[in-house]
């Protein structure tokens, strides 16, 4: 029968009542710093989900989770996006003649169209989207219940 290994938890004195004192601290650390702390003082790798882990095992209460200490980063919505300009300096409003991959811009419809070389609508796409109203209809189909 082979046995399984100790836990540095279980091995190493002290370690555990280290992991209790700085989890219980008035100044919140969180697993990764508590793991990092642990790695220098007791020369053994401890990381962040063994804290974690550990903490959970031993019943301990839940933290309220600390403030983020680095610089915040604005969050962009998908809808806020700003009209960007047209990519080429010829872009003007297309007829039905289809065109080409270099001759798209932003806000033209991407819908293949011809064969090689490969040709695409060009129409003014909806706002966010891909392809024109036309072609938006063939692609894509509302929702239905598959048993009706």
């Amino acid at each position: 029968m082979t046995r399984k290994p100790l836990a540095p938890w279980e091995t190493i004195p002290g370690l555990l009542p280290r992991l209790i004192e700085l989890y219980t601290s008035p100044e919140n650390y969180t697993a990764g710093e508590i793991g990092k702390m642990l790695t220098k003082e007791f020369d053994v790798l401890i990381t962040r989900n063994s804290v974690i882990g550990k903490s959970h095992r031993l019943r301990m209460p839940v933290r309220v989770k600390p403030q983020p200490r680095g610089p915040k980063v604005k969050q962009h919505s998908p809808r806020s996006r700003v009209q960007q300009p047209k990519l080429f300096a010829d872009a003007q409003p297309r007829d039905d003649d289809p065109i080409t991959i270099y001759q798209l811009g932003y806000g033209d419809c991407r819908f293949p169209v011809g064969d090689y070389p490969h040709l695409y609508c060009g129409k003014a796409s909806d706002e966010g989207r891909s392809y024109c109203g036309e072609h938006h209809a063939l692609t894509h189909h509302p929702a239905r219940k598959v048993w009706e």
